[in-house]
């Protein structure tokens, strides 16, 4: 069965040609941002190199209510959005282990009256 891309919703799937470069904290524009260089193959087999910078942290979750709670949770910012990040680490029969995660938009408070 193929996958079916969900929205707010990817598998992260293990890739043993992805290779980080190097992490560093920089300074865009008066902010520290936390960043990497990943090295990957384009479909062609040449080197392609990707400066990605980090959304927040997420944390594995030691302390599960139930075998369907999250792995890894935590709040992220994506073009100035949050989201709440929920992450479950799977088992496909094909694919070995991968990652499933899920993005929930927080709402901004309503403010007092």
């Amino acid at each position: 069965m193929a996958y079916e891309q969900k929205p707010n919703e990817a598998n992260f799937f293990r890739n043993s040609d992805v290779n980080i470069i190097g992490k560093a904290t920089v300074e865009i524009d008066g902010v520290n941002r936390y960043g990497m260089v990943v090295q990957s193959k384009t479909a062609d087999g040449k080197n392609r190199f990707e400066f990605m910078v980090s959304a927040g942290l997420i944390y594995e979750n030691s302390d599960k209510q139930t075998p369907k709670s999250p792995d890894m949770s935590g709040p992220i910012t994506i073009d100035g959005d949050d989201y709440k990040l929920r992450a479950w680490i799977n088992e496909g029969q094909n694919s070995g282990e991968y990652l499933h995660i899920k993005f929930e938009k927080k709402e901004a408070p309503e403010a007092p009256f």
